[in-house]
């Protein structure tokens, strides 16, 4: 019990921090050893109400691409999706839904086939019914879920999130039992 309260104590101290993009966060040097050019105003911002804390090309992070599994899961990885930073919720939600009708353009249901995934298999024989409603998804989020032109809503306010948080990635003392770190 003890545990479980002191992640969720760890979660809220994360929850204080806010960002101004969706994204991974990377160490900046990596970043710029590479030649990453920002090109979504990475600037390093410090508000009162702690936007992008340490962030930016010139201070130790930076907000780079999404690297979740809901952008690389099977084949995703080799459709070229714009994976972020986004600026909206929008941005984001429309990005996954696009994927989401790629990947159903592109099933390999054949082992023979090129990038062969065994997900492929099932969904093949009802390619067209996905397809229309993946399409009709993207429909939806872009004109109702997400109208163009709406402002930033309360689902913008970007926080610091673990994607991946499970009993592999949490280090625990054995002794005491208190977290002592959270990794991936």
């Amino acid at each position: 019990m003890q545990l479980t309260v002191d992640f969720g104590g760890h979660r809220k101290k994360l929850l204080e921090s806010r960002f101004s993009l969706i994204g991974n966060v990377y160490f900046a040097d990596i970043w710029n050893r590479v030649g990453y050019i920002p090109s979504l105003g990475h600037q390093s911002q410090r508000h009162s109400n702690s936007i992008n804390i340490g962030i930016g090309t010139d201070a130790d992070f930076v907000i780079g691409r999404m690297v979740t599994t809901r952008f690389f899961r099977d084949k995703r990885a080799i459709l070229h999706a714009q994976c972020g930073p986004f600026r909206t919720t929008r941005e984001l939600t429309l990005a996954e839904t696009r994927l989401l009708g790629q990947r159903i353009r592109h099933l390999s249901p054949s082992p023979k086939g090129g990038y062969y995934c065994g997900a492929d298999e099932s969904l093949v024989n009802n390619r067209n019914e996905v397809l229309d409603a993946a399409t009709q998804l993207y429909h939806v989020a872009s004109s109702r879920i997400y109208p163009p032109g709406a402002g930033d809503g309360p689902e913008d306010t970007k926080v610091l999130c673990h994607d991946d948080l499970s009993s592999i990635n949490t280090l625990v003392d054995p002794e005491t039992y208190q977290p002592t770190g959270i990794v991936d």
